[in-house]
């Protein structure tokens, strides 16, 4: 805003989806548009949540609540058509209330609006680089995709994994932070990876988006896959790890967590008690 100029050897660049960096670079990307719009917004529940996410599918599109901190609090994502979702953010509370409860009232019973609500247009969009001259790409200023998987952030994660071994191994070398064949290493994990997610999610939205026999199956055949996992907990671990892993190698920035090896709450507290 001063008009100072910083010297730097590499610029991350996560500030989203509209990146100026990304733009001045010359770096292009695909888009598609699912003329669809994600309805937000911090929701009471009727019922405690227990830490657990649900995602209901329904006619207009995937309607998620997030658990927040407080045992009885959510973050609605609600996938609806672009003029539905604006008319629901600008109703009276009353009727959105009304609309919500309709739409999704189990398992958390009467559900009512905390605070304002938002909504954005969904999009796919995947930078057609990765990386420019002494410029690396993270978050969604590298990629956008359909929320119905709840994978964003997680590709997001996985790049500032990526990118931290990039660097570390590149000031193991002795090499600058902007030598363009290790950066070509981060960028050619990441796309592939950003685009494995981008294909699945676009195909499970439109999968969910289609005809109704279409979606009746697909989530039948998602309860199925629900059920099984459930009742084996190491192939519901294997799960997990591969939606936290993606496509490439576990980073090393996550690979050692503390809190792989802590026991669960419910198991901390039986040993106080005994």
């Amino acid at each position: 805003a001063d008009g100072a100029q910083i010297r730097a050897a590499l610029l991350v660049d996560g500030s989203g989806a509209q990146s100026v960096w990304r733009q001045r670079a010359g770096i292009s990307c695909l888009h598609h548009d699912y003329d669809c719009a994600a309805l937000t917004a911090e929701i009471a529940l009727g019922a405690p949540h227990g830490q657990v996410a649900r995602q209901v599918f329904l006619p207009d599109g995937p309607l998620a609540l997030l658990p927040l901190p407080k045992p009885d609090w959510a973050a609605l994502v609600w996938s609806l058509p672009a003029r539905k979702a604006q008319a629901l953010a600008a109703c009276d509370e009353s009727v959105f209330n009304a609309e919500l409860n309709a739409a999704a009232r189990e398992p958390f019973g009467q559900m009512h609006l905390i605070g304002a609500r938002a909504h954005q247009p969904l999009k796919a969009q995947i930078a057609e680089a990765f990386i420019g001259p002494r410029l690396a790409l993270v978050g969604e200023a590298a990629h956008v995709i359909h929320p119905l998987a709840g994978q964003g952030m997680n590709l997001t994660l996985r790049d500032i994994g990526a990118l931290v071994d990039t660097l570390t191994e590149t000031r193991r070398l002795g090499l600058d932070y902007g030598d363009a064949t290790m950066l070509e290493n981060y960028a050619r994990l990441r796309r592939a990876d950003a685009l494995a997610g981008a294909f699945g999610t676009h195909a499970l939205a439109e999968i969910f988006s289609g005809p109704t026999p279409a979606r009746a199956l697909a989530a039948a055949g998602m309860r199925g896959v629900g059920f099984i996992a459930n009742t084996y907990p190491k192939l519901k671990d294997a799960f997990r790890r591969q939606a936290d892993q993606g496509l490439g190698p576990l980073s090393g920035l996550f690979a050692a967590s503390p809190l792989d090896d802590m026991p669960p709450p419910d198991a901390a507290d039986t040993k106080k008690q005994r």
